[in-house]
Formats: structure tokens, C-alpha cells, sequence
């Protein structure tokens, strides 16, 4: 099957319409850390480009690749309001193992998406 990147203008069009469901879905924590929540969306709107390729790469043939999308932001944005107070803002990691037969593991830094290979097998 062909794979036909999405332009810069669809996936800004795709984390537009993926936001309102985040916003609705986390309205407690965005209420109890409004600050955390801005810190969260420099970083993603920085990042979504990258994360929406990668993760295009991999699930593009899937009809319901737009769910996995938002359910992978749901889990980051859970897990950066869950980080401890004393983590340093920049650095958020994530283990996504619900993803078939691998897992990814990131390191969301100020400056890059870093991504492992896994160590093992599942």
C-alpha cells in the first residue's frame, strides 16, 4: 500500500482538531495547573510534527490511527501533569506498550524526540 505523507498544513489541521478533545478530557488538571498545561502545549505544538510523522510512519494503514493519535496524547499530557514537582520541566519520558509487538521509548527533551530501540523481546 502507498504512503503519502501528510502536508505541514494537515497535521497542524489534525493536533487543531485533537486539541478541544485533550482540553475537554483534562479539564481537571488544566484547571489545577493551568501554568503546566501551557509549558505542555509549547512543547507539543514544538514537537507534534515529528511525533505525528513517526507515529504516521508506523500506523498509517490503520482506520483508526486517529484514535491511537489522541489516546498517545492523552497518556503524555496525563503523564506530564503526573511528573513529580521536582523533575525538571523539560524531560518527560514515556513507555507507549500497547503498540502490537514493540514498544517506543521517548525522552522528550528541550531539544529532540529521542528514540531506543527495545531490549528486549515482548
Amino acid at each position: 500500500m502507498s504512503r503519502t505523507m501528510p502536508s505541514s498544513l494537515q497535521i497542524s489541521r489534525s493536533l487543531a482538531r485533537l486539541l478541544p478533545r485533550l482540553q475537554t478530557a483534562l479539564a481537571p488538571q488544566i484547571a489545577a495547573d493551568p501554568q503546566g498545561w501551557q509549558a505542555f502545549l509549547r512543547r507539543l505544538q514544538g514537537r507534534f510534527s515529528a511525533l505525528f510523522s513517526l507515529y504516521f510512519d508506523l500506523y498509517h494503514t490503520r482506520y483508526d490511527f486517529f484514535y491511537h493519535l489522541e489516546d498517545l496524547l492523552l497518556s503524555l499530557a496525563l503523564a506530564w501533569f503526573a511528573r513529580p514537582a521536582d523533575l525538571h520541566p523539560g524531560w518527560m519520558p514515556f513507555n507507549v506498550q500497547q503498540l502490537g509487538d514493540g514498544r517506543i521509548y521517548v525522552a522528550w527533551t528541550e531539544n529532540a524526540f529521542e528514540i531506543d530501540e527495545p531490549t528486549e523481546e515482548i
